[in-house]
């Protein structure tokens, strides 16, 4: 099959570095066979453990780089270690489609041809995975400080009257940040509302997939960012990996409903991970988040679902 790729921003302490080993044994236990096609880059933000995971087995290659973002602000380390994997990515090979995880994410079934012809079927899909609605249902929450920012990045505003409006001191400087922007970080968000985005657009992050065309015309485009361009924007890595696919022209996608890969919320999940696993999910994520779903005792469940597959 065609190479694929797995990035995974790896933080410090040892429960990123464990999350991350229970993930490659996922991959390896629930794609035996596609794994081989598979080159997976790690991004170290001060793991320990990155040697260790690093040489695990039964992958096509694995790679780690560091966060070119050092010690700057967590939003800020976050978004540059997924421009930074994505960079690595392109520069790599031509790649069927790229999958992004979080440690807090667990492969619970198989997934790669699922999400291979969801990417067959529409050539416009850019970014897949939990888009408009979560699995259950449920209208996911938006993201309306992105579209307030690239309102007013794309509009002359009076600007002291348009902050006065806003409360939230986090949002007030972000919007500055964006206001004054130039260079590549203006022309992504100018590009992505020419091609129609807004407010509430981005696919969750704890788990999304990035199409083989997508990459393709990332890599052939001057305006994509450098992993550094967005600092200081308070824009995380999900909401710009979706922002980049829309400025180049391609849609976001649910992928997430019964019998789709995809089974990711924004904070956790409304049923067991057992349940989701028996309803065909393939990647189940938030797993820390919820008091009543014990992470201890998911990751013991998912171990125990390692062992029955021998």
């Amino acid at each position: 099959m065609k190479p694929w790729a797995v990035f995974v921003p790896v933080g410090p302490g040892e429960p990123s570095g464990i999350g991350t080993q229970d993930l490659l044994d996922g991959l390896r236990a629930f794609e035996p066979e596609a794994v081989s096609a598979c080159d997976v880059f790690l991004v170290n933000d001060g793991q320990d453990r990155i040697a260790d995971l690093s040489a695990a087995s039964g992958f096509r290659s694995i790679h780690t780089l560091m966060n070119p973002a050092g010690e700057l602000h967590p939003w800020d380390r976050m978004t540059a270690g997924g421009l930074a994997a994505v960079h690595a990515i392109m520069a790599a090979d031509d790649y069927a489609f790229a999958i992004k995880f979080d440690t807090d994410a667990l492969v619970v079934n198989p997934f790669v041809t699922r999400i291979v012809a969801c990417f067959a079927e529409s050539e416009r899909a850019g970014v897949v995975g939990s888009y408009r609605v979560f699995p259950d249902g449920a209208a996911r929450p938006g993201n309306e400080s992105l579209g307030a920012m690239v309102d007013t990045a794309n509009r002359r505003l009076p600007g002291l009257r348009w902050l006065r409006e806003w409360h939230h001191d986090r949002m007030v400087w972000a919007a500055r940040q964006f206001v004054a922007s130039s260079g590549r970080r203006r022309a992504v968000i100018g590009r992505a509302r020419r091609n129609g985005h807004r407010a509430s657009q981005h696919v969750q992050g704890g788990s999304f997939a990035i199409g083989g065309a997508t990459l393709a015309a990332w890599r052939e485009a001057e305006w994509f960012p450098e992993p550094l361009d967005f600092t200081s924007s308070l824009v995380g890595d999900d909401v710009l990996t979706s922002l980049c696919a829309v400025a180049a022209g391609f849609e976001l996608v649910d992928l997430n409903q019964p019998g789709d890969p995809f089974g990711v919320w924004y904070a956790a999940p409304t049923k067991s991970m057992s349940d989701l696993a028996a309803a065909n999910y393939a990647i189940v994520h938030s797993i820390k988040q919820r008091p009543e779903f014990d992470e201890s005792a998911t990751r013991q469940w998912f171990r125990g679902r390692l062992a029955q597959l021998g």
